[in-house]
């Protein structure tokens, strides 16, 4: 499904195109840093597959680091590629918060009476639902506030924001010579002593889980776009 815009240009929410081209960026960006974190893994394993074959060697600087053949070397400066790796982790999620902030801000634009869109995120709006005059999307905004997937989101938002890291680990498997990114484990507190936990997990399956997830809920939106701006979708 695709979005006219001159359709929307033409209608009453002209100007709101702004906020699904946030959405598009923000899409591709995150396409991006998926493949910016797999090539990046990837390289990091050619590389430890070179040291073992006698092929690359190992420089000083890199002697106390496990795997070796972390370091890029980029204008005669060491950069670590699991920093890297971690850099696009980062990167990724927090893109994806804001893509679900743009999504609000169709929410409001299209499903709300009395909401200011440029103060919208996502976690205001689905705490003032009830400002949402569509059942559907109002279930839609619930939904994916209460989602293990959309919490997650939230949470590692939330912790790198008061400036507390969350890691991305490089394990290897010597028999196959693979090597696989985990996210280190974190807590959010969320009020109190009440804290949600997640555990460490998979890079890259969580970048695949996150990144359908985003785009199969605002597919849903989509749907319900239909009904508000006739010849708005089209298929």
């Amino acid at each position: 499904m695709k979005l006219d815009l001159g359709v929307l240009r033409q209608s009453k929410y002209a100007g709101t195109e702004k906020y699904f081209i946030s959405m598009h960026n923000a899409d591709s960006a995150m396409r991006v840093y998926r493949i910016l974190a797999k090539y990046y893994l990837e390289m990091k394993e050619e590389n430890f597959k070179k040291i073992i074959e006698g092929t690359l060697d190992v420089s000083e600087d890199e002697r106390n680091y496990s795997p070796p053949g972390d370091f890029l070397q980029v204008n005669k400066a060491n950069i670590s590629i699991r920093f890297l790796i971690e850099l696009q982790a980062k990167s990724f999620f927090l893109e994806v918060q804001n893509f679900f902030d743009y999504m609000a801000q169709v929410v409001a634009s299209f499903f709300c009476n009395n909401l200011q869109t440029h103060v919208i995120d996502f976690q205001t709006i689905a705490k003032k639902k009830e400002e949402i005059h569509t059942q559907d999307v109002r279930e839609l905004v619930e939904y994916i506030s209460n989602s293990d997937v959309f919490g997650y989101v939230r949470d590692y938002g939330n912790t790198v924001k008061h400036n507390k890291g969350i890691g991305v680990k490089v394990y290897t498997n010597t028999e196959a010579i693979k090597m696989h990114a985990k996210i280190q484990g974190f807590s959010k507190r969320v009020k109190g002593n009440d804290y949600h936990t997640y555990p460490e997990c998979d890079l890259e399956q969580k970048m695949e889980e996150v990144h359908s997830f985003a785009n199969g809920m605002f597919g849903k939106l989509y749907e319900l776009l239909k009904t508000e701006v006739e010849g708005l979708i089209v298929e």
